[in-house]
């Protein structure tokens, strides 16, 4: 399951695991990096993939932002 945001005004976002009291935030100014997105995938989906990409757990989940307001588009900076 995947969320995309574009224009957000809040200087972060985040996930929470409660049963693990654990967590992931990012935090950027609002002005600057306007995309924003969360992918969650439960262990119930693609179990050879979610074998992949998690060490066995039961919960992965991707937080991704930019300046762009989705993930076709790209750009490489000179500095």
């Amino acid at each position: 399951m995947a969320w995309f945001a574009s224009g957000c005004r809040e200087p972060f976002f985040a996930v929470y695991k409660p049963q693990f009291r654990s967590g992931l935030a990012h935090f950027a100014d609002p002005g600057v990096v306007t995309g924003k997105k969360l992918w969650l995938w439960g262990s119930i989906q693609e179990k050879t993939v979610h074998q992949q990409v998690t060490d066995n757990f039961p919960f992965y989940g991707e937080i991704q932002a930019g300046l762009f307001q989705n993930q076709e588009t790209y750009a490489f900076s000179g500095a």
